[in-house]
């Protein structure tokens, strides 16, 4: 155990590419065969050199990272130290970035008993996702998802559906990383666009994977709201978005006037039980939608449900309805204007 908390405290600390490479090398001659036994202490050291590292654990410790992920491959090697091993590449994946960690260690997807197969690095890539850019999620997570989706529905169409279910497996386990991505994201402001008409498809029609759609949304905006500088005035300070994020935050918001409408409607079939993510990520989306555009989404909501009230609707549908229509009230009601608040005060009274 000393030696994870060596590499802790060394690692923290400035090192140079030259001392960062003789570490791993040290590190990869103890995944050796003769140090089996140590094999679950020696992944934990490798994780802390990851996380100490961080985005500079590239190059220096790319073979280290390799020769781990060759031995995935040996179960009856690794026996229970697997899960050690899983965890430590996943902080590796988080210190390279899903791009670096993905060009070392490449994902392929068999669909035939003798294909290779590195599928389980999606496994280690959630939840372990730093260092990245939504570029590359559109660009290679993106097509990924879409041929996965294509070739389930080739395989069950030829009446193969225990291959259809694990590619539909993988399309979900590709989706789960969406949110991480979106939690880092610095490119929001021109990757956004190229991914947002897809996003909004796979939330109306693929509602296994809309968990994450809808998370990864809310972290999107949320993330770029955080991104802030501070000004000191004579006698106090001045947070402001830094100049990124705001564009991001703009151009983000301009697809409000899609994804709003739709949020709306999904939230509307849906029982109360899973409304409440999409609740959370239209009240984000309130955040940083046009103001002119929120107040009409608000008007014709509030017109909805005053319309439902007094409608000749089964007694037991309208209240459903108004109370589904009310929690849309709620969600935007933190980002309106004063008109609207006003408006909204003399509907309810």
């Amino acid at each position: 155990e000393e030696l994870p908390q060596l590499l802790r405290s060394c690692a923290g600390v400035p090192m140079s590419a030259a001392a960062a490479e003789a570490v791993a090398a040290a590190l990869q001659e103890g995944l050796s065969l003769r140090y089996l036994p140590l094999w679950p202490v020696i992944f934990d050291a490798c994780g802390c050199m990851f996380d100490g590292l961080g985005n500079t654990a590239h190059p220096a410790c790319s073979k280290l990272l390799v020769a781990m992920a060759t031995l995935y491959n040996e179960p009856k090697l690794l026996g229970a130290a697997r899960n050690a091993l899983v965890e430590s590449l996943g902080r590796g994946a988080k210190a390279f970035g899903p791009e670096n960690f993905l060009n070392l260690v490449p994902l392929k997807v068999a669909t035939s008993s003798d294909g290779e197969d590195t599928a389980w690095l999606l496994t280690v890539l959630r939840g372990h996702i730093g260092n990245a850019s939504l570029h590359f999620f559109a660009s290679y997570m993106m097509p990924l998802q879409d041929w996965l989706l294509v070739r389930a529905q080739q395989l069950n169409a030829d009446g193969r559906t225990v291959e259809r279910k694990n590619l539909g497996n993988l399309f979900e386990q590709v989706w789960a990383l969406f949110p991480g991505f979106c939690a880092c994201a610095t490119d929001a402001a021109v990757a956004f666009p190229t991914i947002a008409k897809a996003v909004g498809t796979a939330i109306n029609e693929h509602p296994q994977v809309r968990p994450a759609l809808l998370q990864g949304l809310t972290n999107l905006i949320m993330s770029q709201r955080s991104q802030k500088s501070t000004t000191v005035l004579p006698g106090k300070t001045s947070p402001e978005l830094t100049p990124e994020a705001q564009q991001a935050l703009e151009v983000v918001g301009a697809f409000a006037k899609n994804f709003l409408p739709l949020l709306f409607n999904v939230h509307q079939a849906e029982p109360p039980e899973k409304r409440r993510q999409l609740q959370d990520t239209i009240a984000a989306f309130a955040t940083i939608t046009p103001p002119a555009l929120l107040a009409d989404f608000f008007k014709a909501v509030l017109r909805k449900l005053l319309e439902t009230a007094s409608s000749d609707e089964n007694a037991q549908r309208a209240i459903e309805t108004q109370c589904s229509l009310i929690e849309l009230l709620i969600a935007l009601s933190p980002s309106l204007d004063q008109a609207s608040i006003a408006l909204l005060w003399r509907a309810v009274r």
